[in-house]
């Protein structure tokens, strides 16, 4: 975790809210992300690496921007590999995604109600 992107996001109110702007793009991101692990995991299933490439840079981006860096790095990793081809260590990749993803939207959730009380 980006405990430093983290507690600046924190520091923004939205709607008068304690850590409101933290708040709306964690709940914006585990929205969105069964959608796109869904997407990603088809376009492995099809090796179609463009799209692969494509998916895995929105996670990241989105991973980067709400302080997740174990998951942003691991979509880099799939971003790589999907603009070079290479489907080898995915299934690897996925699993981490899936013991990390849990943890980290839970412990952004945590974070959110005490800097909310």
């Amino acid at each position: 975790m980006n405990w430093k992107t983290i507690k600046q996001l924190a520091s923004y109110q939205k709607d008068g809210k304690k850590a409101g702007l933290l708040e709306e793009l964690v709940e914006n991101y585990f929205q969105e992300f069964p959608d796109l692990i869904l997407a990603l995991k088809e376009n492995i299933l099809n090796k179609n690496s463009a799209m692969l490439e494509r998916v895995a840079h929105k996670l990241k981006g989105g991973s980067y921007t709400i302080g997740a860096q174990s998951l942003g790095d691991i979509f880099n990793k799939l971003e790589i590999k999907g603009r070079s081809g290479d489907f080898n260590e995915i299934p690897s990749l996925l699993e981490e995604i899936n013991k990390i993803s849990q943890q980290t939207e839970m412990e952004l959730r945590d974070f959110i109600e005490q800097q909310q009380k």
